[in-house]
């Protein structure tokens, strides 16, 4: 009798022990699945509040705004298989132009799957980012029906980036305005050579601006323009690195084979398909003319604000 009853406790205990197991399985998948879905609530929420702010900006209100293309707006980004709703890691089938100053937008896209670039929802200052990764690019052809943002022989105008290269070594572009075959003048870039970058025509180039190290986040934004008139000889070039004060200057860049070309537009590498970004992009801002500084400071520091950059 007594070891009939010491089987039936112990049968008995081993019953209850995996009930309790259940239960701690249980509790756990609940922890994780709220952790998970708090962790996704601070993320919606902060990209609710940078796109607040991108709304707010003072950039809807200055003059020449061409093309603003971000990653945080509802209608910012078009996944491959998620439509409007990207999510981490999809392949980008769309950037899309939220300029609120002209009607017909410059949307950048990519028909190619195997070239298509990645949205990140947690890039730069921890906000969503398009990942480049020296293979895949967007662009907007006139062949294909696309639109640029530069008029053809434009010598005054603004390009401002949020970027961030993974390496220092080789020449990749983070966006340009071209022709379809490479011909002198008819390039406007904004170009890294290894730890330099600034302005890239075909054969009409002006970068010397420093990035220092990679991996680190730059707000870049580059005037070009003509000191005096539209009969002067050579453009000046400005180069701001996340600050409102000109790191580089160059004015031996030559207006006179200055000419865009308007085949199309490009991001994250050359027309020719070569120089292609290894990094992210978070916005590019265009204008059509030289901002004022008190412009540039509006743009430098509210990209500051938005991604968390220190400004120097």
């Amino acid at each position: 009798m007594k070891k009939r009853f010491s089987i039936v406790i112990l049968k008995k205990r081993w019953a209850f022990s995996l009930i309790e197991l259940s239960i701690v399985i249980l509790i756990i998948g609940i922890v994780v699945a709220g952790i998970t879905q708090g962790s996704r609530l601070v993320r919606e929420m902060r990209i609710q509040a940078a796109a607040s702010l991108t709304k707010s900006s003072g950039i809807n209100g200055i003059k020449g705004l061409s093309m603003w293309l971000e990653t945080t707006s509802s209608s910012s980004i078009t996944s491959s298989t998620r439509g409007l709703n990207p999510d981490d890691n999809d392949k980008v089938a769309g950037w899309n132009d939220i300029n609120p100053q002209e009607s017909g937008k410059i949307n950048v896209t990519q028909t190619s799957d195997s070239l298509r670039p990645t949205y990140i929802v947690d890039g730069i200052g921890n906000l969503p980012s398009i990942k480049f990764d020296g293979t895949d690019y967007l662009s907007s052809l006139a062949s294909a029906g696309g639109s640029v943002p530069l008029e053809a022989n434009s010598d005054n105008f603004t390009y401002v980036a949020v970027w961030l290269s993974n390496t220092n070594s080789g020449a990749q572009v983070i966006f340009e305005q071209n022709s379809a075959t490479l011909t002198t003048g008819k390039r406007s870039s904004m170009l890294l050579v290894n730890n330099k970058y600034g302005f890239s025509g075909e054969s009409n180039d002006a970068f010397g601006a420093s990035y220092g190290t990679s991996s680190s986040p730059h707000i870049s934004v580059m005037t070009v323009g003509q000191a005096g008139g539209v009969n002067d000889a050579n453009l000046t070039v400005k180069v701001y690195t996340n600050g409102n004060t000109a790191s580089y200057t160059d004015t031996t860049l030559s207006a006179l084979t200055q000419n865009v070309g308007l085949s199309g537009f490009y991001i994250g590498t050359k027309s020719d398909d070569t120089e292609r970004l290894i990094g992210m992009i978070s916005e590019i801002i265009i204008f059509d003319r030289v901002l004022m500084k008190e412009e540039i400071s509006e743009v430098v520091n509210y990209l500051s604000k938005k991604y968390r950059i220190k400004l120097s």
